[in-house]
């Protein structure tokens, strides 16, 4: 509960800060469609396109990520690193919400995590988060990421 707590509390925080006009779901069609495609990109293993200088930060990890930089998952991780052999993340977004400047948008997204175990085993982890997109360039890219597992 305190995960969830604290993805809706980023949400807050970044919902107060950012502090733009929101368009309503679905009134800019070609950016959702655009974010829909990146995220269907990265669901096959292709990394996002981020912004350099932003904090992402995914899961319970020892600090926030800057950029490209390699997260470090804390000891609280639902699946330590150490155990892995390989992950994928499939991601579904659930709503996406553009600024009226056409720049910016908030993803609202659930998620389901699947690691192979250095034992062959499986372990999947479901979650969900909220993801800021920047257009920069003319590209969309990721701004800002906030997720936390659900506890089962």
């Amino acid at each position: 509960m305190r995960r969830v707590s604290a993805v809706v509390g980023a949400v807050v925080v970044v919902s107060t800060v950012v502090a733009v006009p929101l368009r309503s779901a679905g009134t800019n069609a070609a950016a959702e469609a655009a974010i829909r495609k990146i995220v269907a990109a990265e669901n096959d293993g292709k990394a996002p396109p981020v912004m350099a200088d932003r904090i992402l930060w995914s899961g319970p990890m020892q600090r926030p990520v800057i950029g490209n930089e390699r997260p470090v998952p804390a000891a609280t991780a639902q699946i330590p690193l150490a155990d892995r052999e390989s992950t994928k993340a499939v991601l579904k977004p659930q709503r996406i919400i553009v600024a009226e400047s056409g720049d910016l948008a908030y993803e609202y997204e659930t998620g389901v995590i699947t690691a192979t175990l250095k034992d062959g085993s499986t372990k999947t982890v479901e979650n969900a988060g909220i993801r800021v997109w920047q257009k920069d360039g003319g590209e969309w890219k990721l701004a800002a990421h906030f997720s936390a597992p659900f506890r089962k």
